[in-house]
């Protein structure tokens, strides 16, 4: 009996863990763009990891995973900034980097569906603060 009390006594514990936790849900149209729910082609599931980051996971209509990453929440709106993976529907990485505030930085890798590794891209960092600067207007 001992056993069973520590062990709910444990489960009721993680659960008021997890429900401290604040999620978020947006839906997001097949541009990725914030959007009504009726109009979605994306659920983005944010989790509060703190001082306004999030980690976040992004689904299809129909439940494959399409990328995880990390979020912080900036001028009103949510932006990609850390690391991305972004998958294929069979699961399979289609590639994986970074992010800063919106705009992708650095090596990003790259596979085929069938999981071959292809040419990494760069994307210069400081080519992202013009990125950014125009999307600011």
């Amino acid at each position: 009996m001992k056993r069973v009390m520590t062990w709910v006594g444990t489960l009721f514990l993680m659960g008021v863990g997890f429900s401290a936790q604040s999620q978020d849900v947006n839906y997001l149209d097949s541009q990725m763009k914030e959007t009504k729910k009726r109009q979605a082609s994306f659920v983005r599931e944010l989790t509060e990891l703190g001082n306004d980051t999030y980690s976040a996971r992004i689904t299809s209509a129909d439940g494959w995973v399409k990328c995880e990453g990390i979020y912080v929440f900036l001028e009103g709106k949510f932006m990609e900034h850390g690391e991305f993976v972004f998958y294929y529907p069979s699961g399979q990485i289609e590639s994986k980097g970074k992010y800063e505030y919106g705009v992708k930085v650095g090596s990003w890798e790259r596979y085929t569906t069938g999981g071959t590794r292809k040419a990494d891209r760069f994307y210069d960092p400081e080519s992202a603060n013009l990125i950014r600067n125009v999307m600011k207007q």
